[in-house]
């Protein structure tokens, strides 16, 4: 791979791949994203991995990815549903009833789910999921399961917006992340966008 990827940059022929772009109104500083932005149930996952007591006991076990598993079970009792807007291609969209929102440019997040099938990272254009929380818990771990598996998209719950550029407002403290990185607990105010970068692949 490496040799491959070193004839690439010898020959000048990158690929030209969109990167996340966020300007955050609240802290008033911009930032740059790989992978994705979240906010509310996988931003609590990480929260939660990242600051569990057993997680050294399972790495030290070779059981690392299991210390996922427990916060995601964790995360499933403590998200509650948010108030979020989402302004996208002129329209507005709100629900009092946020539970996961992703912003990507890619199809995958969180270890090869497919959370946007249909997303094309070189399309010039930034994509967000949002999954409202459904009365019955039952139907959250259903949702779930269909989001493992890449079939989400009919369910009434569940909101999709492609534009060259979406703002994503909350008004409650909610956990957020990018790329894994922990962004804290607080509002948000986002305005994201892309940007092509050149990549030897």
């Amino acid at each position: 791979m490496m040799q491959t990827i070193l004839a690439k940059v010898d020959a000048g022929e990158p690929k030209s791949i969109d990167i996340g772009e966020y300007m955050d109104a609240v802290k008033r500083e911009r930032r740059f994203f790989l992978n994705n932005v979240g906010i509310g149930f996988d931003a609590t996952t990480v929260e939660i991995a990242n600051n569990s007591r057993i997680k050294n006991i399972l790495n030290k076990l070779k059981l690392g990815k299991a210390t996922y598993g427990v916060a995601l079970i964790e995360a499933l009792s403590r998200q509650d549903r948010f108030p979020v807007e989402i302004i996208a291609n002129g329209r507005k969209f709100y629900t009092p009833r946020g539970y996961l929102l992703t912003v990507s440019n890619h199809p995958y997040f969180d270890g090869g789910v497919k959370i946007m099938p249909d997303a094309d990272p070189t399309g010039g254009k930034i994509d967000l999921i949002m999954i409202e929380r459904p009365q019955f818990f039952m139907k959250i771990l259903w949702l779930l399961v269909q989001l493992v598996r890449g079939r989400h998209y009919n369910y009434s719950e569940v909101h999709r917006f492609t534009a060259a550029s979406i703002r994503v407002r909350t008004s409650r403290l909610e956990f957020g992340h990018a790329d894994g990185e922990e962004l804290g607990s607080r509002p948000y105010d986002l305005m994201v966008t892309t940007r092509p970068y050149p990549f030897w692949l």
